[in-house]
């Protein structure tokens, strides 16, 4: 809390300050006055606001997700995303890798990923589980919601599993890498 406590402060104090002198020159029929207070007021709250992204970006972001997959990366590896793409596109981003997409045939990607030319990037489980076993080279780094991993990979040998590492919110995701059979 001691590094998101300064740019809290200064909202609070923009918001106090920008609406109590917007309120005032209003009052003294001043609108340009009072229109100068709210747009300092906005822009104290936009800078605020930055700083305290750049304090939490490790915590909502998957940079450090990412590093994990890439230190690890080979060629012939293949990075896949659990679920939804909006949870996991940043680690398309840092990596630079093309990523597969399991069970992500939702939302806003639903509609484009029926076109006849889309990219075959889209997998569901059936599709993953003979795609393991037909692929023979590299790994697959899956990133996905940490708590689905034993229920998704049963009948994987354990030690065929290994953990990268986790980020994002409440630690949910996590990299896994699975040696193909």
């Amino acid at each position: 809390m001691g590094l998101f406590r300064w740019p809290l402060v200064g909202t609070g104090l923009a918001f106090l300050f920008g609406t109590f002198l917007n309120w005032h020159w209003r009052r003294r029929a001043t609108p340009g006055k009072a229109n100068w207070a709210l747009t300092m007021m906005m822009c104290v709250f936009i800078y605020c606001a930055h700083v305290a992204l750049g304090v939490f970006a490790p915590v909502l972001g998957s940079k450090p997700l990412a590093a994990a997959i890439q230190r690890e990366f080979r060629p012939g590896d293949v990075i896949v995303s659990d679920g939804e793409y909006a949870n996991t596109s940043s680690i398309n981003f840092y990596t630079r890798e093309q990523m597969l997409i399991l069970n992500g045939r939702i939302n806003g990607l639903w509609y484009g990923s029926l076109f006849p030319d889309a990219p075959p990037i889209f997998l569901d489980d059936v599709t993953l589980d003979s795609w393991i076993v037909i692929e023979d080279s590299g790994r697959i780094s899956m990133t996905m919601d940490r708590f689905s991993i034993p229920n998704r990979f049963e009948g994987v040998l354990q030690e065929t599993i290994r953990f990268l590492d986790s980020s994002g919110y409440m630690q949910k995701l996590c990299s896994i890498q699975i040696r193909r059979l």
